[in-house]
């Protein structure tokens, strides 16, 4: 995660709570003195010194704990590997205070402070160190939540981001797909062939207007929309093929089958866009002869998916044509941000023409 800063975000935090503690404990013992005119417990006072200080060196390994095991599974396993690891941690930490308490005592005071010395009575010693470590687990819970703390602001952070950039990607679709409809060489196409049709066929030039007219509004309409209904997709889909046909009269033929349980299943907006676009820019425009092009929405077991061919009878356009698969390209970074690493994208050439299938999650069970 991005916004995860690892280790040193943890030991900056646990030093400040560390100098905390140490305070704290120093005057409790300080109060103790004044008020009550006992005398100052050495060994409790270094021992909190070492005993929080000295953690600083086993919050990484806490950190590396966290991601070995996750909240996430069985609960029981999960609490049961923490409690056998952080029991490991902290017997392993008191070793230590314990030693470094021995051995600071008895150098400032051997007289007093010799029956700490571990090789003298090993049993004791063992006896410290055990004690100390239950009493300590609470380092090992306290670092732990800690670290889930900042994983979940770390992911709540970057959801935040992909969110926006997913936004981001739907804007610039939504811009392109406005842009496609009012660019000037579509509008003087569009109304060029209205005005043919107007002479020709005024009952076709009406409804002719009238797809022109929804393909513009679901353009703006949807601006504002994240998802959409496979119905409508697939309205914005027609229309604009619709339209396209009159253009290129008998050299394109349309077909568009949808499963009637997914016309009401939610997707992105604007995901049929890029792929229509594309069967008209790099296969019909781009070719003399006719053309098949054919929309399936169909589903499986919860997923949706589109699959669009585009087909033809002759030599077919030229393959790599310039700025062929750069809508796909655009759409497929778009899914990758609403979809990560849940969707399907396969863009297939054909013998004479081109497939392309995206599989989204969700649809019928």
């Amino acid at each position: 995660m991005g916004y995860f800063l690892g280790h040193h975000k943890l030991l900056r935090l646990w030093l400040l709570l560390a100098a905390i503690f140490v305070i704290l404990a120093f005057a409790v013992n300080l109060i103790v003195v004044a008020v009550w005119g006992k005398t100052m417990n050495w060994y409790g006072a270094l021992a909190q010194i070492l005993v929080y200080f000295m953690w600083v060196l086993f919050v990484p390994a806490v950190f590396a704990i966290h991601k070995r095991v996750p909240f996430e599974g069985h609960r029981a396993a999960f609490f049961a590997k923490h409690l056998v690891m952080g029991l490991g941690l902290c017997i392993l930490h008191r070793f230590l205070v314990e030693l470094g308490l021995a051995y600071w005592l008895i150098y400032i005071d051997a007289e007093d402070w010799g029956y700490l010395d571990p090789a003298g009575d090993t049993f004791l010693f063992a006896m410290r160190v055990l004690v100390g470590a239950l009493e300590n687990l609470f380092l090992y819970v306290l670092t732990l939540a800690f670290v889930y703390l900042l994983w979940y602001e770390g992911r709540f952070r970057d959801e935040a981001v992909l969110r926006s950039q997913a936004e981001k990607g739907k804007v610039l679709a939504e811009l392109e797909a406005l842009k496609m409809q009012v660019q000037p060489h579509f509008l003087f196409n569009a109304f060029n062939s209205l005005a043919t049709l107007m002479e020709e066929n005024p009952e076709e030039a009406q409804e002719y207007l009238g797809r022109l007219g929804e393909l513009l509004h679901h353009a703006l309409d949807h601006q504002v929309q994240d998802r959409v209904t496979v119905a409508e997709e697939a309205a914005f889909a027609e229309n604009y093929l619709a339209i396209q046909a009159v253009r290129f009269s008998d050299r394109m033929q349309v077909q568009i089958d949808a499963a009637p349980d997914l016309l009401q299943q939610k997707v992105p907006a604007f995901l049929l866009q890029p792929l229509v676009e594309n069967t008209i820019k790099h296969g019909v425009s781009a070719s003399l002869g006719p053309h098949q092009v054919a929309i399936r929405i169909f589903g499986k077991p919860n997923r949706t998916c589109f699959e669009v061919t585009n087909t033809w009878a002759d030599a077919g356009p030229d393959r790599n044509t310039e700025g062929h698969g750069l809508g796909l390209s655009g759409l497929r970074k778009r899914l990758e941000l609403l979809y990560p690493e849940e969707f399907v994208m396969d863009v297939e050439p054909l013998a004479q023409g081109f497939r392309v299938l995206i599989e989204l999650p969700g649809g019928v069970a």
